[in-house]
This record gives structure tokens, sequence and C-alpha cells, in this order.
């Protein structure tokens, strides 16, 4: 039912009647970060339906398009503009409450509920029922909150209310856990309200503020209207006398009253717990012991906004801007309580526009992502083809079909049009994969309809070769010249050259094989280990695939191994 959007970077934007305010934050490792504070005159005149303009400041401006470009815009609505009531339902669940809040919410305002918008946050919940509180705005309201930002070409995506900004100020700075009451001293008005761990409870609004202060200051003083301000803000209000500003006295007295009267109201919302701690902010809340004077009539602590990590501002710096820091901490990722009236016939007209340059950025990258994809498929596809034929012309050549010859009986068993073909085009790197493959098919067919068939000359060292291996093997003959076969190391006593396997006519498949056994004796043990340790080596006539068997004999030693086979087979044996 409620969109509630979020973004970082976020804008949190105020505007009273001479200033507009503005807060820009985003997430750093999860943590808010405030990116910069600006502030922009403004000058009422009626250049404007609303009567505002704005006096361009270079970077201040500069910086405001920017943020307003490219990052969540949110604005608050005043106190006095909205309502907020507490409500307790039977229902647990998010989408029940959101289907019965209007019904529930309607006895509640003082207009119709198709006059209004309302939003909720929800305050506690336990198994059966859940207390909320219910924030309404007048679509009156609404509508000229929206217009007062049109005319500064400023189209906000979220609109909250002042309440629920200070509301969430107030869990990131408050160093109280505790329900405390946040007073926030502002140009136009003064806004107290109720809260709970980042919770609001209530508020209250009085349209006495600094603004206020300052005209009725300016009637009790003779000086020139650029002068009054400053004149203003260094005034300690500790020391405002009836006698000597009857008017600002007044005012204070007046404001002193209302706050009191707020915070009373408040403290009976609380079921029985105290409320001991105020937390002050805006630009009230700077000036010198104004908060102290307004809560004389208080036994409540005053507080001040704790130093946060990433707000590396002064503390009355972030006092001034509490409502646009907290607007733009409401509009983070993952932030709580938020609370946003661009609802029904006032939702946010251009929900892309706050991603376009991201999807742009993203389609960019998925289109490279592709074209990178298709080069490395490209070129994959072309090392497969290389190999392909790598392996084509291995294949011919173990068939012992020359490349040309292939190629011109290929031609003759082919097609009218591959019988045209010139002998120029005779070359492999023309080929495509549709064309190796149509002359695998013919290689194929030959194998397949070749007679079976099987060497009937082996290749494989005769009993001569062996022999004369033997005799030259340097440890039977010896290194030295004084050693003759009667003193050699080794002296062969028996030779055995046997075929154990050879291809026959029901036995196409077999491979030669030959076995070769030799019975010697040694002049010492380690010259019949030695010539062992020979026999595993690598040599042209010991086959490294067969076994090769030692024992020892009553009166030597006796070995066995298998010959090497180079005999050349049929492919189709392959």
């Amino acid at each position: 039912m409620f969109d509630k959007p979020t973004a970082s970077p976020s804008l949190g934007l105020e505007l009273d009647s001479n200033e507009l305010k503005g807060a820009s934050l985003r997430l750093h490792q999860g943590k808010p970060v405030l990116t910069r504070l600006f502030s922009i005159r403004v000058d009422k005149e009626q250049s404007t339906p609303l009567n505002v303009k704005l006096l361009y400041m270079n970077r201040e401006e500069q910086n405001l398009r920017s943020d307003a470009q490219n990052s969540l815009v949110i604005t608050a609505l005043a106190t006095s503009e909205i309502l907020v009531r507490n409500l307790h339902v039977k229902l647990t669940k998010e989408r029940d409450i959101d289907g019965v809040l209007e019904f529930q919410a309607e006895p509640l305002l003082p207009y119709l509920i198709e006059e209004g918008v309302i939003d909720r946050i929800f305050i506690e919940k336990d198994e059966e029922s859940t207390d909320l509180a219910m924030i309404a705005v007048r679509n009156d309201h609404l509508s000229q909150h929206l217009e007062k930002w049109h005319s500064l070409t400023i189209e906000p995506e979220v609109v909250s209310c002042v309440p629920a900004s200070l509301a969430t100020f107030s869990a990131y700075f408050s160093p109280s856990n505790e329900t405390h009451v946040l007073l926030h001293f502002g140009f136009s008005e003064t806004t107290c309200i109720l809260v709970n761990q980042g919770k609001l409870l209530a508020a209250q609004a009085s349209r006495i503020g600094v603004e206020a202060l300052i005209d009725a200051y300016a009637k009790d003083v003779n000086l020139p209207e650029g002068d009054i301000e400053e004149k203003f803000s260094n005034l300690d209000f500790s020391k405002v006398k009836e006698s000597s500003s009857p008017d600002l006295f007044k005012e204070i007295s007046l404001l002193r009253m209302e706050v009191t009267k707020f915070i009373y109201a408040l403290a009976k919302q609380t079921k029985g717990h105290e409320v001991s701690e105020i937390l002050v902010t805006g630009e009230g809340g700077v000036l010198q012991n104004f908060a102290e004077t307004i809560c004389s009539q208080l036994q409540q602590t005053l507080l001040l906004p704790e130093k946060l990590r990433g707000f590396a501002k002064p503390t009355e710096q972030i006092q001034k801007y509490a409502i646009p820091i907290g607007a733009g901490l409401s509009a983070l990722p993952r932030a709580k309580n938020r609370v946003n009236f661009r609802q029904k016939d006032f939702i946010y007209p251009h929900p892309w526009k706050r991603i376009k340059k991201p999807m742009s950025i993203y389609l960019g990258l998925c289109l490279l992502l592709a074209l990178a994809l298709y080069v490395f498929g490209q070129a994959y596809i072309a090392n497969k083809e290389v190999k392909l034929k790598e392996d084509y012309l291995e294949l011919l050549a173990l068939m012992k079909k020359p490349f040309y010859e292939f190629e011109q009986d290929f031609r003759k068993k082919g097609t009218l049009e591959e019988q045209m073909v010139v002998e120029e085009e005779f070359t492999i790197i023309k080929f495509s994969q549709e064309d190796i493959r149509k002359r695998l098919n013919l290689l194929e067919k030959e194998i397949a309809t070749a007679p079976e068939s099987f060497p009937l000359f082996p290749n494989i060292p005769r009993v001569s070769d062996v022999l004369a291996w033997l005799s030259t093997h340097p440890l039977i003959v010896g290194e030295s010249k004084e050693e003759t076969i009667e003193n050699s190391r080794i002296q062969l006593k028996s030779f055995s050259y046997k075929m154990v396997k050879r291809p026959e006519q029901n036995k196409k498949k077999e491979r030669y094989q030959v076995k070769v056994e030799i019975d010697f004796t040694a002049l010492t043990p380690r010259f019949a280990r030695e010539f062992h340790d020979s026999l595993l080596a690598p040599n042209d006539i010991i086959d490294p695939k067969g076994d090769v068997k030692w024992s020892t004999e009553r009166d030597g030693y006796r070995a066995s191994f298998f010959l090497k086979d180079k005999t050349s087979y049929p492919t189709s044996r392959r």
C-alpha cells in the first residue's frame, strides 16, 4: 500500500521563509556519512506564485542542482500541517494493518479521509495487537508543499514531515536511550515531539519561531535591518528584561508557556514513565542561553546531539540542520520508521529519473559483456577449427593418404559444384567444419568397407639384434680392455627367444609380443643388481610396458622381459 523508496545518496531539504537548507548523505560501508551541508537564501518577492525566489549563489546552487539530479530528494511538511495520533489495532500483520488503517483513522481526523493522505509508524507489537502512530496531512497542504518546491524547479521523490525527520535524527544523535522530548526551535515554528528509540510517539507545534522573535526584537531596538539579525544572534537571552526589550520579552514568555504546556501534555502519553531529558535542536538551540531560558520552569535535563563518525561538522551546524539531516537519514537504505505522503494522486511522476544513469551504465556493461563473450566465442571456435584441421591432417597421414591426392579423389566423388573447384583452392585453411565433416564421412565409409587385415611381418628386434645388444652391453663385457669373455662380469648360460602372441585370422586385434629369457652368472651380486637396473632403464630393445621379471637360481640368476613392438598395424585397428 505504501511506496517508500530509499537510495544512496539521499538529499534532505528544508525550506522556511528566508532560507533553503540541505543535507546530502550516503552510505559508506553500511554506515551513513554526511557528504555536505548547504544553505541558500530565499527572497520574498511577488515574482512567483508562492512568493519565493532563489538568490543564486554559484557553488551552493550548483551543489543543490547536482545533488537533486543524482540523489533521492526528500522534503518535510511542517509540524503545523500534519496530525499525529496514536492508534491501537488488534492485528499484527503489516498488510492487514494497512488494509484497515483508513477505516481506523477516520474517526480521529477532523476532515474526511478522502481529503487527506495518511501514513503510519509502528511503535510496538505483541502477539495479538499493534500500537502505531498515524500521521495525516490534508490534500491542500500537500499540494501547496509540492507547488512550493516546483517553483524552485525541485521535484521531491519523497515527502515526509518534520516530526518524522526529527525522530530519525534523534535515533542517531540522541545520547539518551530512554523516552525523551526533542525540542526544535525552527525559524518559522517550534516543534516539540515525544520520541522513544527513534519512534515518533506524539508531536506539537507552536507558531512562534526564531523569525517571530527577530521581528519582536526589531521593534525594541532602533537598528538598520541588516544589523538586526547579527545583533540578535549575539544576544544573551538570560539577560533579556521586560524593561529594555518588552516585545521580545513577551514573545519569549509566550513561547516558554507553550513549550511548558507541550512537554507536560506529551509526558502524559508515556503511561507513567517519567520524561526527564530534552534534546535541543534548531536555529534557536544555538542561541546563547535561549533553550535554558525557555525551559527554565521545567526540571528536565537539556541534551545536545552526540558527535558521530561520518558527521564531521560542529555541533551547532548539526543542530541547525537537524531536519534536513533527519530527512536524508530516513531515505537511506535500511532506514526504519519511514514516512512518505506521495501516495494516491500525489505519487511521484518520474520513478525512473534517478535510475536512468545507472540503468544506462548497466545496459552498456551488458552490451560490452555480450560483445566480449561474442569475440571470445569466435576466437574459441576458430581455435577449435584449427585443432580440427590439424587432427584431420594427422588422420590422413596415419592412413597414408596424401592431402592433395585425397582431395582430388573426394571431388571426383562429390557434387558437380565440388568437382568444378580449381586446384588453387585445394587448401585446408579455407575449409569449414562442414567441409571437414563431409571428408570424415567419406573416410569413415572407406574404413567401414575396407577388408579386415593384419600385418604378417612383425617389426620386433630379431634374435641377432638382441644378442648383439647383449654382447655389447657394458655390464656384460666390462669397461676395461683387459676383461675377456672368460673373466667378464656377467656370463650368459642360456638364451630363450619366444613369440608368445601374434595376430591370426581369428585374432586380428592381437599384437605381436616376444618374450626373452636369459640365465646368467655374475662375479658379484653388485654386478647382477646393476644389470637388473639396466634392464629397467629405457632402451631400444625392452618394452617398458611389459614386466621385467627377476629371480635367483642356485648357481646364478634368471631374467625375462618383452621386446618392443614397432609394427605398423592397419588404421581400422587403431
